[in-house]
């Protein structure tokens, strides 16, 4: 199979994604389903602020959330949880409605942690 640089096309797996970004293909899958989040999850996520050191919501908070039966359970959840974050009213505890006219989430940017 020819790829768009007339090269072979490469099966894009995850252990190739682990071998490509140096990380472990157990992390890949992690940061992977971060993907299965609610969108008005992701979206809140991509427009909170850069922090320095800790993060108000630890990632792997957010990996529990993936295990929620619905977005709704998921967002009942995460608004909790930032509730609880309690960063002197810089986090709404409701999260936004999700607007479908929004590109995919850049979630895959979360760093290890």
């Amino acid at each position: 199979m020819e790829g768009p640089a007339g090269g072979r096309a490469q099966k894009l797996t995850q252990a190739a994604l682990a071998r490509e970004f140096g990380r472990s293909r157990v992390r890949v899958t992690q940061i992977m389903n971060l993907l299965r989040l609610a969108p008005e999850i992701q979206k809140y996520i991509m427009a909170m602020p850069p922090t320095k050191g800790r993060m108000p919501i630890a990632e792997n908070r957010l990996r529990r959330l993936v295990g929620k039966p619905d977005w709704e359970s998921q967002i009942q959840e995460f608004e909790r949880l930032v509730a609880m974050a309690g960063s002197g009213g810089v986090y709404n505890a409701k999260v936004p409605a999700f607007q479908a006219s929004e590109s995919a989430p850049a979630i895959l940017a979360v760093t290890d942690g």
